[in-house]
């Protein structure tokens, strides 16, 4: 767009670009050149200012939705140590299966509690601000100490993780805020079934968070106007439905090696055992 000066006369032409092709157009002339420059020009400053709205936006979504990855990558991992301390385990990503007797025999559990109970909390600390170099470490003392480490970690994690969920995204609203946690923690129990043994009750929670999650991110782009919906906006629902659906398939996993009879080896024969898990 350019107003031009002609022997005292000014004209305002437009760059538009048909058949993919730049052409110049007259607009118009005089005391209408000057109005439609303006108009024109204020339109490009709102578009712009649209713009760079929608970028602001699509970089906040951008920050959340790491955030969220690296949330969600410390949550798995979490609750994969406790399957493993817990006697399950899992192969090239298939299905989590139970080990032998044999390999859940631990020395020395209660010996020593309340230090192991400490350890365990400050490597899952560790874990929660990013250090990874803890992972191992926790790793080692899940499979040393199952029972210590169950109860600790299982003990902390829905307080922890519902709360500050909820906390995060109703900071003033306290009635929805406690009504949202309170539903989180149903869905648990719904999912853990009665009486369930630690290793459901773990990952029941984790996916209660997940479904707290998932939700959460749809309602907020089901409140948002459709042509505001961004592409990485559209990115944290998928990867929330992900994360759900990945903890469901995960406690259904663990239902399924639960409903079936434990071997272990007695003297060179296999004989099945009927006592719960946990």
């Amino acid at each position: 767009m350019a107003l031009e000066r002609r022997n005292g006369y000014i004209f305002y032409y437009r760059y538009v670009r048909r058949h993919g092709r730049v052409k110049r157009e007259y607009v118009a002339s005089g005391e209408w050149a000057e109005l439609l420059a303006q108009d024109d020009w204020e339109q490009r400053q709102e578009r712009e200012q649209e713009r760079q709205a929608i970028r602001e936006i699509e970089d906040e979504h951008r920050d959340a939705y790491q955030t969220e990855r690296q949330r969600g990558q410390g949550i798995k991992t979490l609750v994969t140590i406790g399957l493993e301390g817990l006697g399950f385990i899992r192969y090239q990503r298939g299905r989590w299966k139970r080990r032998s007797m044999r390999a859940l025999t631990s020395n020395g559990t209660k010996a020593g509690k309340k230090p192991v109970v400490e350890k365990i909390r400050q490597l899952v600390n560790a874990i929660v601000r990013g250090d990874q170099s803890a992972v191992p470490k926790l790793q080692a003392i899940s499979r040393s100490a199952p029972r210590a480490f169950a109860r600790e970690v299982e003990g902390a994690f829905p307080a922890l993780a519902y709360y500050l969920l909820a906390k995060g995204e109703m900071p003033t609203d306290h009635k929805l805020r406690d009504d949202f946690v309170a539903r989180m923690h149903l869905v648990a129990h719904e999912l853990a079934g009665d009486d369930p043994s630690t290793a459901r009750r773990l990952c029941s929670e984790a996916a209660a968070f997940a479904w707290g999650e998932c939700w959460l991110l749809n309602m907020k782009a089901g409140a948002a106007k459709v042509d505001r919906q961004s592409v990485e906006s559209s990115r944290r629902q998928t990867a929330a439905a992900r994360r759900l659906m990945m903890s469901l398939k995960t406690v259904a996993q663990i239902a399924a090696a639960e409903s079936k009879p434990r071997r272990r080896a007695v003297q060179g024969t296999v004989e099945e055992e009927d006592t719960p898990l946990c």
